[in-house]
């Protein structure tokens, strides 16, 4: 399954796919003609990548 969801502020979206890379967090962005961001779930995802993904996108908006 995939988590996907839009920024209302498009600006948000680049520096969130920028700092997702920084965190070696990559293949995030959603399709070419609609944009977004698409996080992909599937069997090879444990558990820690879970925590680390969902660690990141808290801190990343409790920064905002």
């Amino acid at each position: 399954s995939n988590i996907v969801f839009n920024f209302i502020d498009n600006s948000l979206e680049e520096k969130f796919l920028n700092e997702a890379e920084k965190n070696n967090i990559i293949g995030i962005q959603g399709h070419r003609s609609v944009g977004g961001i698409r996080i992909s779930l599937y069997n090879a995802v444990d558990s820690e990548m879970v925590n680390y993904i969902s660690d990141f996108i808290t801190r990343f908006f409790n920064k905002k």
